[in-house]
């Protein structure tokens, strides 16, 4: 397979991140392992490009676990991960599933390779007082800190190197989402108002194409300077910038001419055990990666997201 160097396995390689990011590494002659939910929408995304292997990630199969003993990456980029809520009983189990189980045997797999970077995809949701302290905010967050205990018994008996990359709000997808930014955007010039809560609510926002140069660059660096990524190190990758959705909405006016029709509507928050806002101002700015600046603005981002609503 060449160059082990230049083997990665991506989980959640269909989402939106994921599938951005394999096509990026593709681009620069990596091979990429693809674990997906989905294997036929996988090998459609993916099955044109050399260097590309979409398995199934049913890591209860031992003949899946031995073909990811068998390709021998080098770098696990982990995106897979479940954002349900968990509100109701198939929600919590789902979260157990994907965010703590999956990984474990992910890990437990990658004990009979050679790996030498598992990069970690937490989420802002794991800091509700900011800084470095890990003290979560929703039930989703506490299952992606739940998993790290995993992380650090398995890197405690294996040589790997780990990193934690800890993204703002992602946007800018490719397919359309029902995020909270999205809402906002589809609220300009609608008839029907939106019910939203929490104007003074804050996101810290990171524009896809971002996001996947700063995985790339990180998997170079980590490439010709392995002692330079990690150990267990975390980088918050964001523009360390908190901004209300009511100064969303305002920018939103501002840049397409139109009227947001949005009701702050304070019945429709959410139990506060479970959706705590973290204090985005608090949060560290992102570790130095060789390269690696945020290009796309705010302003930007935005005026890419309303010309894919005119065309």
């Amino acid at each position: 397979m060449g160059d082990c160097r230049k083997r990665v396995l991506v989980t959640g390689a269909t989402g939106t991140v994921g599938r951005s990011l394999v096509r990026d590494l593709l681009k620069q002659d990596y091979q990429v392992m693809c674990l997906v939910r989905d294997v036929s929408r996988g090998e459609k995304l993916f099955s044109s490009h050399t260097g590309a292997f979409v398995l199934k990630c049913d890591l209860q199969n031992k003949s899946i676990c031995r073909e990811i003993v068998e390709f021998d990456a080098a770098t696990v980029i982990h995106l897979a991960a479940s954002l349900a809520p968990g509100r109701s009983y198939d929600e919590i189990s789902n979260l157990v599933e994907s965010n703590i189980l999956f990984g474990t045997r992910l890990l437990n797999a990658l004990m009979e390779t050679n790996i030498r970077l598992f990069v970690n995809t937490g989420t802002f949701k794991e800091y509700f007082n900011g800084g470095a302290t890990l003290e979560p905010a929703s039930l989703y967050g506490a299952s992606k800190t739940a998993f790290r205990c995993m992380l650090d018994f398995y890197h405690s008996i294996h040589s790997f190197r780990v990193a934690h990359v800890v993204p703002g709000t992602i946007y800018g997808s490719d397919e359309k989402q029902q995020k909270v930014l999205d809402l906002l955007l589809d609220s300009l010039g609608n008839n029907e108002p939106i019910r939203l809560a929490g104007p003074d609510t804050e996101l810290d926002l990171i524009h896809t194409d971002d996001l996947v140069d700063f995985f790339v660059k990180l998997i170079a660096q980590s490439e010709k300077n392995p002692d330079s990524v990690g150990d267990n190190s975390s980088y918050y990758v964001g523009e360390g910038l908190g901004r209300s959705l009511k100064s969303l909405v305002v920018l939103m006016e501002q840049l397409s001419g139109l009227q947001a029709n949005v009701l702050w509507d304070a019945k429709s928050k959410r139990e506060k055990h479970l959706d705590k806002a973290p204090a985005m101002d608090q949060l560290a700015a992102p570790q130095p990666i060789g390269g690696w600046q945020q290009q796309i603005s705010i302003e930007q981002g935005l005026r890419m997201e309303l010309s894919k609503r005119i065309q």
